[in-house]
């Protein structure tokens, strides 16, 4: 019998969710196996009778307060509320997010566990140190607490680490010099046949997804030093938001139109604009390219951005990974 815990419910309705789905389809439980599942909703696919549900806290509440104040990370898992494991016995226990740790390890103090970072807050704070920038505070706040998370699991030579990007795993070996007790679990993206689109593509760019904490600066970025550049070649260029949050960008005077969330059944504008993916930061994998590559839309996007994706994918011509510096540029040549 073995132990498996996910953060999240394991659905396709938002990339860390898509994330949690992956890993379980990899993992593939058993009947007999004990899944503990974290979420504040009830309906939770692949659910078994024997499993174990943990409601996770709403941020304004008294005990997300409580962990902040603690310097812990809201989300992150008691041992109270794990502790009636302790009476069995697993074979393999997988912590499908850093959040299990600290609950896991008091409960089974020498036990091996295999555990999956879905980020690396550590490696990403180091680079916003050299580039010099800030982020939202309260994404902030979430990197400092989880990046000392992630030291401890570091430093645990009873834990076998699996990151999501060669990038993050990198960062781990080349810190602690230990390359036996990691792996990366990469995301393929489904590449169907192109159709030839390139030519018919209208002067339109879109951001599809929502905009949150550290997706503002991105997105303020492009706006700010990119599209200005783009215009003084195309003046009639449109920029589309399509997510959460987006209404607040909306301008139409200046031809930036933020819609708000987005309900139809295909990509917004597929086949007529390119896609923008703007990420001045990085971290984690961005789960839309695995719809843009599906969907065969031509997008655009930092290196920052494309982390944990292999670099044969990037054709230059559906697929542009370019650096921040010569994005007006290269735009102005896609869409000249």
């Amino acid at each position: 019998m073995n132990l498996y815990l996910f953060p999240a419910p394991a659905n396709l309705e938002g990339g860390y969710n898509f994330g949690v789905h992956f890993a379980y389809n990899k993992l593939k439980p058993q009947s007999e196996d004990i899944v503990v599942w974290c979420a504040n909703t009830s309906n939770i696919p692949y659910i078994k009778s024997n499993d174990v549900f943990v409601k996770l806290p709403q941020l304004y509440s008294f005990e997300s307060l409580k962990k902040i104040l603690q310097n812990r990370f809201h989300h992150e898992i008691d041992y109270d509320t794990l502790k009636s494991l302790n009476k069995l016995e697993f074979d393999s226990i997988h912590c499908d997010e850093v959040t299990f740790y600290r609950a896991i390890r008091k409960l089974y103090p020498n036990k091996q566990i295999n555990l999956r970072f879905h980020n690396c807050f550590a490696r990403i704070k180091e680079r916003e140190r050299i580039l010099g920038v800030k982020q939202d505070w309260r994404f902030e706040k979430k990197m400092d607490t989880l990046a000392k998370l992630e030291f401890e699991i570091f430093n645990d030579k009873n834990v076998f680490k699996i990151f999501i990007s060669d990038e993050d795993r990198n960062y781990y070996t080349s810190m602690t010099g230990s390359i036996s007790d990691s792996e990366v679990w990469y995301y393929e993206p489904e590449i169907p046949t192109k159709q030839d689109i390139l030519n018919i593509l209208d002067k339109k760019l879109v951001w599809y997804g929502g905009v949150e904490g550290h997706k503002t600066s991105s997105v303020m970025w492009f706006i700010k030093y990119v599209l200005p550049k783009v215009k003084q070649v195309i003046p009639d260029i449109e920029f589309h938001l399509w997510g959460s949050q987006t209404s607040q960008f909306n301008n139409p005077e200046n031809n930036i139109f933020g819609h708000g969330r987005y309900n139809g059944d295909d990509l917004p504008l597929k086949g007529k604009a390119l896609y923008v993916n703007p990420d001045v930061i990085g971290g984690g994998i961005k789960i839309k390219l695995m719809t843009y590559f599906k969907e065969g839309v031509p997008f655009i996007s930092t290196p920052f951005g494309f982390e944990g994706y292999k670099n044969d994918l990037i054709d230059n011509s559906y697929c542009h990974v370019v650096e921040m510096d010569d994005w007006a540029n290269k735009i102005v040549e896609i869409l000249g």
